[in-house]
């Protein structure tokens, strides 16, 4: 099947592209023609922190210990429907998450997979995660079929004296290690004060949450062209779920009071920001976090690319209009480098070929 594709782009080119089964052709005949030049066209969305093997919050800590593949299969497809066509999951129960790879490319995204959580004995939810201690983190950093991160929970509340980090610095350290030599990144859960500095110190790929990082940390992270996911609507919604007022509400307040002030200087020193849904939204609203990176004092076209280009660079996928590519392609209504809520507004999504949604 071959398919002509009538675009304008972000930099307001209009652009004929061919398809031809899964990739964009050189010029020739074409099967079907669309005309989206009244949108703005890209190569896809993308989610830099989210947990397909789940639903909510609520669902996450309740569900069976193993993954229900149907939903997992239905919350792929949702994600391909809302534009996302690339994106990290950051982790589940037990590793059945990565049963998603199993899956058909063309009804999941294309994605990087953390596999199951690693935590601290009375680290997170009860049940959830792999167990292990202090330096024992670095025993499970080893290769695992499917999975190219390793994430681990830093911290954690505990009664009476709020999040504290669950490992010292030499235990993330070591699991650094362990992970790179395998061929994995490192993302860290980063909420207490202390823990944004010992994962950056100890070398992590990527600080999830990161609500209390420094300028320091952040120079440190843009050398080295590390990642921050900053998951603001997930911490707004957990405030909401805690109480405003309540000891934890207060403390998440106070770091996204510290994220709004930092992200613009992230930016500038060479971090790169990952727009991440993580538990807050339903399947595909990452467009809702873009939203309020901008409200946090990111410019639009820099929250853009963390939604798009800097999730597609993450896992190596390419993000041009150029012959070969694999032909992902997603429009929506109005400029998304002006007004940030067009992506929003998707109204066509092409995923490897596939007519996945076409509300032109």
């Amino acid at each position: 099947m071959s398919l002509l594709l009538r675009l304008r782009t972000l930099s307001n080119e209009l652009i004929d592209v061919h398809i031809v089964d899964e990739r964009l052709a050189p010029a020739g005949p074409a099967d079907t023609t669309l005309d989206a030049r009244h949108l703005y066209a890209f190569s896809g969305l993308g989610d830099g922190h989210l947990h397909l093997a789940a639903q909510s919050i609520e669902k996450f800590v309740d569900n069976p210990d193993d993954v229900d593949e149907q939903a997992l299969a239905a919350n792929a497809a949702r994600q391909v429907r809302a534009g996302v066509v690339a994106a990290l999951d950051k982790g589940d129960k037990n590793g059945s998450v990565l049963t998603v790879l199993d899956i058909p490319r063309t009804h999941r995204p294309d994605l990087e997979m953390a596999g199951p959580i690693h935590r601290a004995p009375e680290g997170y939810y009860p049940g959830i995660g792999v167990e292990a201690a202090g330096a024992a983190l670095a025993d499970h950093a080893g290769p695992l079929e499917g999975a190219t991160w390793f994430k681990v929970i830093g911290d954690w509340p505990l009664p009476g004296r709020g999040p504290v980090p669950s490992y010292a610095e030499s235990d993330f350290a070591a699991a650094v290690q362990a992970a790179h030599t395998s061929g994995r990144r490192v993302a860290v859960h980063a909420m207490a004060p202390e823990t944004p500095s010992m994962a950056v110190r100890a070398g992590v790929d990527s600080i999830e949450h990161g609500l209390f990082l420094t300028s320091e940390d952040l120079r440190t992270l843009g050398e080295r062209g590390g990642y921050w996911v900053p998951t603001v609507v997930a911490m707004e919604e957990i405030t909401d779920l805690l109480g405003a007022e309540s000891s934890g509400g207060r403390l998440i307040r106070s770091g996204l009071e510290n994220v709004r002030e930092l992200l613009p200087e992230a930016h500038r020193l060479g971090v790169r920001l990952l727009a991440g849904s993580d538990l807050s939204s339903s399947h595909g609203a990452i467009a809702r976090e873009a939203i309020r990176l901008v409200d946090f004092g990111l410019d639009a076209p820099t929250a853009l690319a963390a939604t798009t280009t800097h999730i597609h660079e993450a896992i190596g996928k390419p993000h041009t209009f150029s012959v070969g590519d694999p032909a992902d392609i997603v429009c929506v209504e109005g400029d998304p480098t002006v007004d940030i809520a067009a992506l929003g507004r998707v109204r066509l999504v092409i995923r490897l070929g596939r007519v996945v949604r076409n509300e032109l």
